[in-house]
């Protein structure tokens, strides 16, 4: 008895289960369940990485053959980005031309208020 009740003391976690049975059985049916449902995962994700490996070499060779088509379609993206690029300048210049105009119409105002004053 003495060996039991010292081994029960080294293992806590087993000490548990064997105080509360109900829980003990729950988390043992989840355990099992868990582990069934991993077993059950590893077929597919093999089937899934064979597959990609199969079809890789096809992927690369539309790559390979597609590439002139891709040159061309990046060519046009980054034409189209600088298309916008020059939109954003000009309306960028237009935007600090405006805001120069006001900068001046204030300055005029505030010496014709301060001409008021004198």
């Amino acid at each position: 008895m003495i060996f039991w009740e010292e081994w029960l003391n080294q293992h806590p976690i087993v000490s548990f289960f064997l105080s509360h049975p109900v829980m003990g059985i729950i988390l043992l049916i989840i355990l099992v369940y868990l582990i069934s449902y991993l077993l059950q995962q590893i077929p597919r994700i093999i089937i899934n990485l064979l597959w990609r490996i199969i079809k890789l070499p096809f992927w690369l060779l539309g790559l390979y053959f597609d590439g002139e088509k891709g040159d061309k379609q990046v060519v046009e993206r980054i034409g189209e980005i600088s298309a916008k690029e020059e939109i954003q300048g000009e309306l960028m210049k237009t935007i600090i031309k405006k805001l120069e105009d006001i900068e001046e119409k204030q300055t005029k105002i505030l010496e014709a208020l301060l001409k008021e004053k004198k």
